[in-house]
């Protein structure tokens, strides 16, 4: 897991776009390429989102193309995302793909099972029912629910992880097999760097965008839930 500290020392990367080349890019479709940037943007959020915070920011959140946000949470000096955010990332990638999600509730779960393979401790924090932090993330729609949780920590204390990406399998996976390439997503997410068959928080380290996130402060929390 790392601080403020250790995000701030990140040094910039190249941008990614599937690894395709200008011309290759210049060469498909335009709802392609604007689906190719779109996930360009949240790569980039994914990198930058803890950088340069205020004192008294706690939350940063990007706006997905499907209407929902994706928020980087900072609390006790760490960096978190919740596995809500990461469904939702997920789903929006499927969609970027053309291939949108048919059964969000088999989706959502079969993701679930595998970030249970993340430890508290190094990858997560788990979270008692109704804590501040779980109100905190509740009141500004990270999370649907306030029953006992793990939220992800955006980096894990874990540096060696490798892995390669899962774009090719992805490609060639049927479109009625959802479930069946939902771990080949989770290791692709990152396009990089994985923990096993699931996305860890430190993952992030790979990903970047091209848009500039909304940033809320801990007083100017949202009511209601998803």
């Amino acid at each position: 897991m790392y601080s403020q500290q250790h995000a701030a020392a990140m040094a910039p990367q190249k941008p990614e776009t599937f690894m395709l080349s200008t011309e290759a890019q210049q060469a498909l479709p335009h709802d392609a390429q604007v689906a190719l940037q779109q996930v360009d943007n949240l790569k980039y959020f994914l990198i930058s989102a803890p950088v340069d915070w205020q004192p008294d920011q706690y939350i940063r959140r990007f706006l997905l193309p499907t209407g929902e946000y994706v928020s980087c949470v900072l609390w006790n000096n760490l960096f978190h995302i919740s596995g809500t955010d990461i469904v939702r990332c997920l789903s929006f990638r499927f969609q970027a793909f053309g291939r949108p999600v048919k059964n969000s509730k088999k989706f959502e779960e079969g993701i679930f099972s595998d970030l249970r393979n993340l430890k508290s401790g190094t990858d997560a924090s788990l979270e008692e029912p109704k804590s501040p932090f779980l109100d905190f993330l509740y009141k500004n729609n990270c999370i649907r629910t306030q029953k006992k949780q793990k939220v992800f920590y955006w980096y894990s204390e874990e540096e060696d992880y490798s892995g390669e990406d899962q774009l090719g399998s992805l490609e060639e996976a049927s479109p009625s097999s959802e479930n069946a390439y939902i771990t080949a997503s989770l290791n692709s997410v990152a396009d990089g760097q994985v923990h096993g068959n699931v996305v860890a928080p430190q993952t992030f380290n790979s990903l970047q965008t091209l848009s500039m996130p909304m940033t809320l402060s801990q007083p100017a929390m949202h009511s209601g839930a998803m």
